[in-house]
């Protein structure tokens, strides 16, 4: 049965923010809100007491700012429904009868979202907001990148292996699809030994295909030379494809590599975010410093200098403006 809303689904606007919400899921899956409150408790051990004090002062600062913003806002579409309904009241329709007044605004019970935060199961939350992508955005590589980050955390791997093709032929060349044939393979790699045998034999088949039967080593080191010349997202995501494949290590270099050498000429805000993403995703997965996403938001601040996420030299520049 068509259904009036299903063209929506695969709409630009639609389509971003259901990504956005997908990765929250995900995001909120890998670290769950106590794990960040308990990493949260850590880093104010570390400070000095003044540090703590000042750290706390801030968010104090941000929380009353918030629900000082929220109040204002509550009280001006107060005033405005108020006003609405009193000039409706005096108002009358061509028969002389005094016109309904407008349906009260219904109020958002959960504005900031902190009840969708505590969800039980975030990764099947995730899975509800793909569903209608998968159904109604096939066309769109983004559409199967999302789908493998769901289904490989599911370990529905054979999900994972259909969507990591359908990437790949929407855009053969995608450094993040091909980055997702590395992390696919080093999975069916370590495959538990009961695995059944005609699961296993699909799965190893299908990541052989996708890797024109190299090794995932040599498939990593390959697409990491090519990254050479790309902007900063291809050349993260091509060194986290090292560091799935070769190690920890190797990752490390080919990330620090991709922060220096990353060609910026061309690059966009989001793409800098996205690298930078990653960037922190495999310095966390590492225990590692961060020098190295430090280094590349450095080189984003220069290639865009009022962007505020960077910490820009003309930052701020255009506020008020």
């Amino acid at each position: 049965r068509l259904r009036v809303e299903n063209p929506l689904s695969s709409q630009k606007p639609y389509r971003e923010a259901a990504k956005s919400a997908v990765e929250v899921y995900l995001d909120l899956h890998d670290h769950p809100l106590a794990e960040a409150a308990a990493a949260e408790e850590a880093r104010l051990a570390q400070m000095t007491g003044e540090d703590r004090k000042k750290y706390r002062k801030k968010q104090r600062q941000a929380s009353e700012r918030k629900e000082k913003e929220e109040g204002e806002k509550k009280k001006a579409d107060d005033a405005a429904a108020k006003e609405a309904a009193e000039a409706a009241a005096k108002d009358k329709d061509k028969d002389g009868k005094k016109k309904k007044p407008p349906a009260a605004k219904k109020e958002d019970p959960d504005p900031v979202g902190d009840a969708l935060l505590k969800t039980s199961d975030p990764l099947g939350e995730a899975a509800r907001m793909l569903e209608p992508l998968l159904r109604h955005a096939t066309e769109f590589e983004q559409t199967h990148l999302l789908a493998f980050d769901v289904y490989f955390r599911k370990g529905r791997l054979l999900l994972a292996l259909r969507a990591v093709n359908a990437a790949i032929r929407l855009a053969p060349l995608s450094f993040p699809a091909r980055r997702n044939v590395v992390h696919l393979a080093v999975e069916v790699a370590a495959l538990p030994a009961d695995t059944r045998a005609p699961v296993r034999a699909v799965l190893e088949e299908g990541v052989r295909k996708l890797m024109d039967g190299t090794s995932v080593e040599g498939y990593a080191g390959t697409l990491a030379e090519s990254a050479t010349r790309e902007g900063p997202l291809a050349a993260a995501v091509a060194a986290e494809a090292v560091g799935l494949a070769c190690g920890a290590g190797r990752g490390a270099a080919a990330a620090a590599a991709a922060a220096g050498s990353a060609a910026m000429e061309s690059s966009t805000v989001a793409e800098c975010m996205e690298a930078l993403a990653v960037l922190a995703r495999m310095e966390r997965a590492a225990g590692a410093d961060t020098a190295t996403s430090t280094a590349l938001r450095t080189r984003c601040a220069i290639a865009h200098p009022y962007c505020d996420a960077f910490g820009g030299a003309k930052a701020g520049a255009t506020a008020g403006k």
